[in-house]
């Protein structure tokens, strides 16, 4: 019998667990569990890749609520991000007293649509939020020009992004003047647990997080630092992030062929959402009408999937009693309509092969509510 294919499979190789538990042991024979040299040594791994300096924290969600408030957003300032995104990037502006104004994504492809940046920006923008969704970078040089047009900082979300680059071959993170890195177990570099990075090309911006770091350690009182919580990255997860960070060239890698094979498996008849030449696959994901059933088809045939996101963030509690949020028509038909399948490094040819017969065969049954979804 065929086990179940999970959407994601987060244990390590036989060699990569070995490294692993050796970087472990060497994190706690050393005594040194918090702001030690394994933190510094991913810092400086990080700076390696994506060419700008890097501090760890606790998460992702805690990454992006310091980069804004190291760049200067506040209580009662409006932050524009994307509508298509994780719950998470509204939750780290709301951390700040500050106001998440969602607006729309391209039609070609959930990205935040700098034509509509422009229309939501007030006198109270204080700074514009470039998500890298699934992987595939937001278009940063014209979201550059618009946050430099308005006169406010380009903050951007790394989290399903690192490795890749833009379209002038920059990596995606040292663009705009902050940016925010997570190591949520999914992510392309997980830890086990949970940990974050933020990202600037601006040393002023890091040396302002380092002192309300430094400065709350000491009990020393710091107006500005009362905005943010303390957050560090522990040096085990410091550790092993570390190392796949390390071997994120090859999982990388991997992970395109995978989608190369997906995308030619599916063919015209069910593009995934394209990841651009210099994306970083973290998600595979199709658009279809009715992804729920379809969802149920491959649970029954026990193939794995998710959705994200199945709301925009206009239409989450976490965002109710807010006015006059702006139309999002793009990101609606994006949330009602994606179904992310399998990828991850542990899958092979094979695995792909398989959902791709499950998906095209659950398309065929008139049942199965799985028609593409045209764009």
């Amino acid at each position: 019998m065929i086990g179940r294919l999970e959407l994601v499979d987060l244990r390590p190789t036989e060699e990569a667990l070995a490294e692993e538990l050796a970087a472990v042991e060497r994190v706690l024979r050393s005594g040194v569990v918090l702001r030690g040299q394994e933190a510094r040594t991913l810092e400086q791994t990080l700076e390696g890749v994506v060419g700008v300096g890097a501090l760890a924290v606790g998460s992702g969600t805690d990454a992006l609520s310091l980069a804004l408030a190291a760049v200067g957003v506040g209580p009662g300032d409006e932050v524009v991000v994307p509508a298509m995104t994780a719950p998470a990037t509204a939750a780290a502006v709301l951390a700040l007293g500050a106001v998440p104004v969602p607006v729309d994504v391209r039609a070609d492809v959930p990205l935040l649509d700098p034509g509509a940046v422009r229309r939501a920006a007030t006198e109270r923008t204080a700074a514009v939020v470039a998500v890298h969704l699934y992987g595939a970078v937001a278009d940063l040089g014209e979201l550059a020009e618009v946050a430099g047009h308005l006169g406010v900082p380009l903050v951007e979300d790394v989290a399903q992004a690192l490795g890749a680059t833009t379209a002038a071959g920059r990596p995606a993170g040292s663009v705009g003047r902050a940016a925010a890195l997570s190591f949520y177990p999914t992510k392309h570099a997980g830890a086990a647990g949970d940990a974050g990075a933020v990202l600037s090309r601006d040393p002023a911006v890091l040396d302002r997080l380092r002192a309300w770091a430094d400065g709350i350690a000491a009990g020393r009182a710091d107006p500005s630092a009362a905005l943010v919580r303390p957050s560090r990255i522990d040096e085990v997860q410091a550790a092993l992030v570390d190392l796949r960070v390390r071997r994120l060239p090859a999982a990388l890698a991997h992970r395109r062929a995978l989608v190369d094979r997906y995308r030619s498996g599916l063919g015209a008849v069910l593009p995934p959402v394209a990841h651009g030449g210099g994306g970083a696959p973290h998600l595979l994901v199709v658009a279809v009408d009715d992804p729920g059933r379809l969802g149920r088809s491959l649970d029954r045939i026990g193939i794995g999937h998710g959705r994200h996101y199945p709301s925009t963030l206009g239409e989450l509690p976490l965002l109710a009693g807010l006015a006059g949020l702006p139309d999002a028509p793009n990101a609606r038909r994006w949330a009602r309509s994606v179904l992310s399948l399998p990828l991850h490094e542990r899958m092979g040819s094979d695995e792909v092969d398989r959902v791709v017969a499950a998906v095209l065969a659950s398309l065929d049954d008139p049942g199965s509510g799985g028609s593409p979804s045209l764009r």
